[in-house]
């Protein structure tokens, strides 16, 4: 990315996007992950926040000295407990970039609650338009919360769980693959664990893309995604939408190439697998 690259801001989620919480069978799970991917993978990777291990999405320590490197902010917005969230990523940027650089950490407790809209007398249409296209209560709303009116165009928050996004800000969503487990260990599910585990790669391709369409298109960041993760695949936008931009693994394998010129030893996992 070169110096005409205006400075953006990016929030990511962070349980089932950066990293995923082993609460049960933790000796058991260890044991598989040594076993798949070695000590050093695993020593690595791991985590621990509020007396729980967290492993990290490989890829992630490597994305964020990126960004940080080419002056973009990088937020946190995690529907988990504060406590939590804020040890976990300073531990995450330690690991990344050798230090905790203050980043902005957002918390369950700043979740825009929907459903205490529903109780007011606020209108319907109202509550609706706050809900927007993919409905759920709790909601990650950017605009006077995180960023500014001005600053909302070069905002892209980074989730596994589109219900988040707050009604007026879907183009702000870029959305990741989600799997209920780090690793499933299931040869039957290697498909759905390489989309899963890889998603930095992914998040970095796309990224990339998009900062480049926002330079020679002179747009906003926001449209450039959103033409993107869904103009692009000529279908309709609407609570359907899966987004299947992110099992396109061109974006993965482009990602890959980005964040190796940090990291030469860094792999697409599962690549021979599927």
């Amino acid at each position: 990315m070169g110096d005409k690259v205006k400075k953006c801001k990016f929030v990511f989620d962070l349980d089932a996007t950066v990293l995923q919480v082993i609460e049960v069978n933790v000796e058991k799970t260890l044991e598989l992950l040594n076993r798949k991917f070695g000590n050093e993978f695993v020593e690595r990777h791991s985590i621990n926040a509020s007396g729980y291990l967290h492993m990290v999405f490989p890829g992630f320590y490597e994305l964020f000295k990126w960004l940080k490197d080419n002056g973009h902010e990088i937020v946190f917005y995690s529907s988990g407990i504060k406590e939590r969230n804020e040890e976990a990523v300073k531990k995450i940027m330690e690991k990344s970039i050798g230090k905790y650089d203050n980043e902005r950490v957002f918390s369950r407790e700043d979740l825009f609650n929907a459903e205490c809209m529903k109780n007011t007398n606020k209108d319907k249409d109202e509550v609706k338009k706050a809900i927007g296209i993919y409905y759920g209560n709790k909601k990650k709303k950017l605009e006077g919360k995180v960023v500014s009116s001005e600053e909302l165009p070069y905002t892209i928050l980074i989730d596994d769980d589109i219900s988040y996004s707050y009604g007026g800000e879907e183009k702000n969503f870029l959305v990741v693959a989600w799997n209920m487990n780090y690793y499933n260990g299931d040869i039957y599910r290697e498909m759905e664990q390489y989309f899963s585990f890889n998603k930095s790669f992914y998040i970095a391709g796309l990224i990339d893309a998009t900062l480049k369409e926002m330079i020679n298109n002179n747009k906003p960041l926001v449209d450039c995604l959103f033409q993107l993760q869904v103009l692009n695949t000529g279908q309709d936008f609407n609570k359907n939408f899966y987004f299947p931009l992110r099992q396109n693994r061109e974006y993965y394998e482009k990602g890959l190439e980005i964040l190796k010129q940090i990291n030469s030893k860094l792999t697409l996992y599962f690549d021979n697998e599927i």
